[in-house]
């Protein structure tokens, strides 16, 4: 195997690696701090954070209930 070869598959176990760190960075991050309210319209995740008068935050679809925060 060429330097090349073993140097772009040591660089994609490292990119792959810190990918995977991330994404349970992400995931530990948004497994807690909402919760579920059923509506007639079907369950809504919401979370609640800060001090104060309450205000509703509502965001575009795709994101998460952590969007607004």
């Amino acid at each position: 195997m060429s330097i090349l070869g073993t140097l772009l598959i040591v660089l994609a176990i490292i990119t792959y690696n810190t990918y995977q760190q991330d994404i349970r960075a992400a995931r530990a991050r948004v497994s807690s701090g909402s919760q579920v309210v059923n509506t007639a319209c079907g369950p809504i995740e919401y979370a609640a954070a800060g001090k104060g008068i309450p205000v509703l935050m509502i965001h575009g679809a795709g994101g998460g209930f952590d969007q607004g925060l």
